[in-house]
């Protein structure tokens, strides 16, 4: 809240001690905290109204404490004033809600949501020191790079393509933990997390991982990731999440593990990895650089690549081939068909063959008879003709082919006489 003085400027605001005459502005909220103040009023919607009203009120109130107490109580006594509102919540919500104790849990769920999201400005690393501490620790896990080489047995077989796709996934999950703002999302994001290196674990060794597989491997994605803020949002959750979901559940068991793997790593020394101090501090300090035998090469990023892109080659390869056999199955079948077809054609045609051959055969007879018909009839004429000629006819004789050949050459002298005569004549008129 801030206090405004009526006699400023317009468009100056002039804060005001507590307590004199001035308008109080109350300060704009976040995109996260609109959406958190919409999201828990359509849910106090599906309440009944007496309830919702009560819920309302009380929260209401612990948010305006939560934003003007920040200035005179520490954030330790601002966790135990969250933590008690939760128990008198809780308390209150039993009694509410006496035949549905799933419907109280789920409320108080709500209103944990609400409250951390709405004043997380106030309650995530709230000062200097806490900020100090995630940048030594960061220092801390880039200085101890050389660790991840060998010195640690993570267990993962990188050499295996969805073990490394996993661990990707298991990375980019424990960097989101410090992009929510609710305790209970941050604690989502660590238990995908975690779920997805028990997964590699088992992938990699062929059966379930124990508690005692489970951390090295933890440590080793902490080191690999150096995740953002990590401690500010270990304290967060331990600070204002409800007291219920650290104590039992999968969640729980996660996040000790995950307190644990930083203990670790804040404390690791020499001893912790079995070697000299001059050894591991020379490590430390970058004079000396792991052997090569003990740096897990398969999981290099320029070798993952050119593995990707042998994969892709030989996908490519595959398909080629499966392209080549069906090409060669189409060419067969083609290949079939057009000798059907031309079975076909030459069936076809030997049919109509067939058929015009027997037609030429029917015409050939019909011809013959015809023949036989009109050689019977010229017989027949020439025997009527014969017996009605009268005997001084029947002995004149008929015309040889000789005779008419003689006749037709004096027929052509007497021309060319005739066109010589018709000649001279001209000649002579001239």
């Amino acid at each position: 809240l801030i206090e405004i003085s009526p006699s400023s400027s317009p468009g100056m605001s002039v804060p005001v001690l507590p307590g004199t005459s001035g308008t109080i502005v109350q300060r704009k909220l976040s995109g996260e905290s609109m959406a958190a103040k919409e999201s828990f009023s359509l849910f106090l919607n599906t309440l009944p109204k007496y309830i919702s009203s009560e819920i309302s009120k009380h929260v209401n109130l612990i948010v305006s404490g939560i934003s003007h107490d920040t200035s005179v109580v520490t954030i330790d006594e601002l966790s135990e004033k969250v933590q008690d509102f939760y128990h008198t919540m809780s308390i209150r919500l039993q009694c509410m809600f006496k035949e549905s104790p799933a419907a109280a849990e789920e409320v108080l769920a709500k209103v944990e949501t609400y409250i951390c999201v709405r004043c997380y400005g106030v309650l995530f690393c709230p000062d200097t020191d806490e900020e100090v501490a995630d940048l030594s620790l960061q220092d801390r896990i880039r200085s101890l790079h050389w660790v991840t080489c060998g010195a640690i047995d993570h267990g993962f077989d990188f050499t295996n393509k969805s073990v490394q796709d996993r661990f990707d996934k298991a990375v980019t999950e424990i960097i989101e933990m410090n992009s929510h703002r609710s305790p209970d999302d941050k604690l989502c994001s660590l238990t995908r997390c975690c779920k997805l290196i028990f997964e590699n674990l088992k992938e990699s060794r062929g059966e379930l991982a124990s508690a005692d597989e489970f951390l090295p491997a933890l440590i080793y994605v902490i080191l690999k990731t150096n995740p953002p803020l990590i401690l500010s949002n270990v304290k967060f959750i331990s600070r204002f999440t409800l007291p219920s979901k650290l104590m039992s559940g999968e969640a729980g068991y996660y996040f000790t593990n995950l307190c644990c793997a930083l203990d670790f790593i804040q404390n690791l020394n020499a001893e912790s990895l079995k070697m000299h101090p001059q050894e591991f501090e020379a490590y430390t300090c970058g004079q000396l650089v792991p052997p090569l035998n003990r740096i897990p090469i398969s999981s290099h990023p320029s070798l993952r690549s050119l593995r990707a892109s042998l994969a892709a080659l030989e996908d490519l390869r595959n398909k080629l081939e499966q392209l080549q056999d069906k090409i060669k199955d189409l060419d067969e079948i083609v290949r079939r068909q057009l000798f059907d077809f031309h079975q076909q054609i030459y069936d076809c045609m030997n049919k109509n063959l067939n058929e015009d051959f027997a037609f030429l055969e029917d015409c050939r007879i019909v011809t013959s008879d015809v023949e036989t018909m009109t050689s019977n009839s010229d017989q027949l004429t020439t025997s009527k003709l014969e017996n009605t000629l009268s005997k001084d006819e029947k002995q004149i004789s008929l015309p040889t082919v000789a005779d008419i050949e003689q006749f037709d050459s004096l027929l052509h002298l007497s021309n060319v006489r005739t066109e010589a005569d018709a000649d001279e004549h001209e000649s002579d008129n001239s």
